[in-house]
């Protein structure tokens, strides 16, 4: 049983001078102590004020001392983060694959969730170096739109996945479109001089756009995701291309980073974990990501290599250019 939480201990290091020997024990009675009146759990519970413990074997949470068990969807992503089952964790996955950027994808996702990774980073290199090999992104190290390369990105994924699967066999859907792909319900009034005809089609997208509409604002026509999906991106149409240059948008849009809900679109709810943004001009302005670190919920501003802790009313607050959201778990009541 493990109290969720962590101590540093800044007094446990062993000096490269100084060596003790150290007793090696496979039975200590503070590990896998059970959730009784007499283990170690249910007195610290008491003592300290911490009651959700989780049993690492099981993967259950209970509250002691209580001692009842807990299902709560807040709870789930502390699970995974003990157990990730990524698709890209597991090479035989995707072994038959003949694409580098599949293989050099699979590969840093690995290195990022090894156990023993005994650094602090993990260097992108060898990912970087097969992008490059694309015409498009041979100069990936400049300043370049992250909207063209993300969704460049996922269709290289998705038809180096749907090219060969386990059996050898050619198929038409990748656990990137499992992921990412929605369907769009599209209804569009069109007006005629005798009446009104409603016209209505459906497509699918891996991102959406949100083209904002120009100043004075003007009624658009209505959409609703008839597909829901585990991950929904938006892409917001800050740029817009004249004849010789190109214009940004002024008008500002309003998001949550937390319990995203779109009732008249689809009956679930999202949680915001990366924010690409747009400052400055539109050929001199950067780019900028905040990122969130799910086991602990905090924020990260990342530009090249600067990386900062920010809280959560920043991220609201900056223009947004690319979205990912992830879905919640819990489902919205249709009423």
């Amino acid at each position: 049983m493990a109290h969720l939480g962590f101590q540093d201990d800044a007094h446990g290091r062993v000096g490269q001078k100084r060596k003790r020997l150290v007793e090696v024990q496979k039975d200590c009675p503070y590990l896998d102590t059970g959730r009784g009146q007499r283990t170690q759990a249910y007195t610290h519970s008491l003592e300290a004020e911490h009651h959700v413990f989780i049993n690492l074997e099981t993967k259950k949470f209970y509250c002691i001392p209580e001692g009842y068990e807990i299902e709560d969807p807040s709870l789930y992503d502390i699970r995974n983060v003990l157990n990730p089952r990524d698709f890209f964790l597991t090479l035989e996955n995707y072994e038959l694959c003949k694409s580098p950027i599949v293989h050099r994808f699979g590969e840093l996702t690995r290195k990022i969730w090894h156990a023993r990774n005994y650094k602090g980073h993990v260097s992108p290199h060898e990912f970087l170096q097969a992008v490059k090999t694309c015409k498009k992104w041979s100069q990936i190290c400049q300043h370049s739109n992250p909207v063209e390369f993300m969704s460049w990105l996922l269709n290289k994924l998705h038809k180096g996945l749907i090219r060969t699967s386990k059996e050898n066999t050619t198929t038409t859907s990748s656990i990137i479109h499992e992921c990412f792909q929605g369907e769009l319900k599209v209804v569009k009034e069109i007006i005629n001089p005798d009446n009104i005809t409603m016209e209505t089609c459906r497509m699918p997208f891996l991102m959406l756009g949100l083209d904002l509409p120009p100043p004075p604002l003007s009624k658009m026509m209505r959409y609703r995701i008839t597909r829901l999906l585990r991950y929904l991106t938006f892409r917001v149409g800050l740029f817009v291309k004249k004849d010789f240059f190109t214009e940004k948008n002024p008008t500002l849009v309003s998001f949550p980073v937390k319990n995203l809900v779109l009732k008249d679109y689809m009956l679930k709810k999202y949680d915001l974990i990366a924010n690409v943004v747009h400052d400055g001009k539109p050929e001199e302005g950067i780019y900028k990501v905040f990122v969130q670190r799910k086991s602990d919920e905090l924020w990260y501003e990342m530009q090249d290599l600067h990386v900062g802790e920010v809280l959560p009313q920043v991220v609201a607050l900056s223009e947004a250019y690319l979205q990912i959201y992830e879905q919640h778990l819990l489902q919205v009541p249709e009423n």
